[in-house]
């Protein structure tokens, strides 16, 4: 948590960020839940209207967590084991 942000500001900030279109570079016209592959979010815009409607926000279904190996294409080493004498 970002010191000086209250606690209930962190998921509007997150809702915020996770909407914002990149303006230059490789991501530019996209969206970080663009390019995270989820199609199905509301927008900002929708999501701000049914906050303030005081309905929750429905998700068709949750987004995939990827394993490391399938974001890298390779297995993770396991780490070495301490030993205490």
């Amino acid at each position: 948590m970002h010191r000086g942000v209250p606690e209930w500001l962190l998921p509007l900030l997150q809702l915020v960020w996770k909407h914002h279109r990149f303006s230059r570079g490789t991501r530019a016209d996209h969206t970080p839940l663009e390019l995270a592959g989820v199609t199905d979010a509301p927008t900002l815009a929708e999501a701000l209207n049914q906050l303030g409607a005081g309905q929750p926000i429905a998700v068709s279904q949750p987004a995939k967590c990827y394993t490391f190996a399938e974001i890298f294409g390779r297995a993770v080493e396991e780490p070495a084991s301490l030993q205490f004498a």
